[in-house]
């Protein structure tokens, strides 16, 4: 599992289309992985009900190739060396320099980077066996980016409430306006080779009706096989949850307030001190502050794993103990069989309760998608984290993938009932 794939986003938009169709916006993502980043064309644009932003202080219509590399490079940094400004530029934290375009395209080319990792959640990450945890998007092996969501009106009087998720269909819809909005779609070059170190794969078939059959192979000498390096590709949302907790100062003593939000802070004395004068704090409000609930249990459910595939896809994970002609079946599995016969130390199928559980939808079909989050009239904002990676335990992803990933993700968003 040594493949290594840079990510080249040379078409990249997320647009959100206004449509009066059955009360519905669209909206879609474009990315292609080759061999490494170079040009970056990324378009954000707001459409019915609701706005976005990249820095989650400055809501537009539309978000520039610019800020769409500072997000990425922002979530490979985690805050270290660079952060926002107020009009959200990409500064450096030391000097408060903006950083520039070339220093944009180095970290994007030198530091980001798509490598075999795995993920029961979507949220955190392991290399293989489960042993190596992958110290977040600063390792360069995923992607990760936030965005923000909020709605068009700030009045909460306005009661108006939208549901996002992913839009699929076997086709694209054509607005009100004449607008084409194409469904979510994930493809890639067809790329033809021998895996004789694998020697076992397997085949899907779909007849008429849509039913599916997994056929077990074995290659004889010389056989070609077909596989597309998308099939191995995963995505996850990770909508962000929030919590109220007691602002404390350096020193872990409690922050008041007054009736006007002014903070208090103790003194050096730990005495808590108003014009002059040493203050009751009984009678203020402790201060609070809006933190990320990081408990599992609460990003579990507000995290989703997709996973997409099409005819060339080879099966998925491997797992231990799956029936020969199932999808899961490790003695089947290309990755896992390529690897083990050329590599003394093997690697071996995860436990069933290990297997992640993940929205699988064949591309081009007609689906209904779980639904993201909900935006609501008012100034509340929604924070939600994209992660992309190549999943290690797939049965696609073996060493000698070399061709684009194209992903289309389009975001279908509607009034609440």
């Amino acid at each position: 599992m040594k493949l290594v794939r840079k990510l080249i986003l040379s078409t990249m938009s997320l647009t959100f289309v206004g449509a009066t169709l059955v009360t519905t916006t669209y909206a879609w993502f474009k990315m292609n992985s080759r061999a490494e980043v170079t040009n970056f064309d990324f378009r954000v644009t707001g459409g019915l009900g609701f706005l976005i932003s990249h820095d989650g202080v400055n809501f537009q219509n539309d978000i520039t190739t610019s800020q769409m590399e500072s997000a990425i490079i922002l979530g490979y940094d985690g805050g270290q060396q660079y952060e926002y400004d107020d009009d959200g530029e990409l500064i450096y934290k030391s000097s408060k320099a903006k950083v520039s375009d070339d220093e944009k395209a180095r970290v994007l080319n030198d530091n980001v980077l798509l490598m075999p990792v795995t993920s029961k959640y979507g949220y955190s990450f392991q290399g293989q066996n489960g042993d190596e945890v992958i110290s977040g998007a600063s390792s360069g092996k995923y992607i990760e980016f936030d965005l923000y969501f909020k709605a068009t009106s700030d009045l909460e009087d306005d009661y108006q409430s939208y549901d996002i998720s992913l839009f699929t269909a076997k086709d694209h819809k054509t607005n009100e306006l004449g607008k084409i909005i194409n469904p979510t779609s994930l493809s890639s070059d067809i790329d033809t080779v021998t895996l004789r170190k694998a020697k076992k794969y397997m085949t899907l078939s779909t007849d008429q009706e849509g039913n599916e059959t997994w056929t077990n192979n074995e290659l004889s000498k010389d056989e070609l096989v077909t596989v597309a390096s998308v099939n191995a590709l995963r995505f996850s949302t990770e909508v962000i949850k929030y919590n109220d907790k007691e602002l404390l100062d350096d020193e872990g003593r409690k922050v008041y307030k007054d009736s006007e939000g002014n903070l208090i802070y103790a003194n050096d004395e730990g005495k808590y001190i108003v014009g002059g004068n040493e203050i009751d704090v009984t009678q203020y409000q402790v201060a609070t502050e809006y933190v990320p609930d990081t408990s599992d249990d609460v990003r579990k459910a507000n995290s989703h794993i997709y996973e997409f595939y099409d005819e060339r896809d080879h099966g998925s994970y491997a797992v231990k103990g799956a029936s020969l002609g199932s999808m899961y079946n490790p003695e089947y599995n290309a990755m896992l069989t390529y690897y083990n016969n050329q590599k003394s130390t093997k690697i071996y199928p995860i436990e069933e309760e290990d297997l992640p559980s993940t929205t699988r939808y064949k591309s081009g079909t007609d689906a209904t998608m779980p639904t993201i989050m909900t935006v609501k009239s008012g100034t509340d904002i929604t924070k939600v984290t994209f992660r992309f990676w190549l999943e290690g335990w797939d049965a696609d992803c073996f060493d000698g993938l070399t061709k684009s990933i194209n992903v289309n993700l389009t975001f279908t968003s509607k009034k609440s009932e």
